[in-house]
């Protein structure tokens, strides 16, 4: 389960300096993992727990799971149409 936790917030600060200027990079992943902390990690401990309390583990899993097939599904959309683009841009 570790993984559902350090990925997404390393991949996210990767990208999140891919769109910065260089001289706000530390500036910019200094928010990001603030603001990530405080709210992702606040909110997800939160509603985790009341999922858990009122429909049990089973659903909680179901949550997440689902949560990761459509993070993947997602991905291989946006992944389809940047490949269209970059085709396009090449001509």
């Amino acid at each position: 389960m570790g993984s559902l936790i350090y990925a997404p917030l390393t991949l996210v600060g990767f990208m999140v300096n891919e769109v910065v200027p260089k001289f706000a990079v530390g500036s910019s992943t200094g928010f990001i993992g603030f603001f990530q902390y405080i709210f992702g990690e606040t909110s997800a401990t939160a509603l985790i727990g009341i999922l858990v309390a009122k429909f049990g583990w089973v659903a909680s899993n179901i949550v997440i799971y689902s949560a990761c097939g459509l993070a993947a599904l997602l991905l291989i959309y946006i992944m389809i149409h940047e490949a269209r683009i970059r085709k396009a841009l090449a001509r």
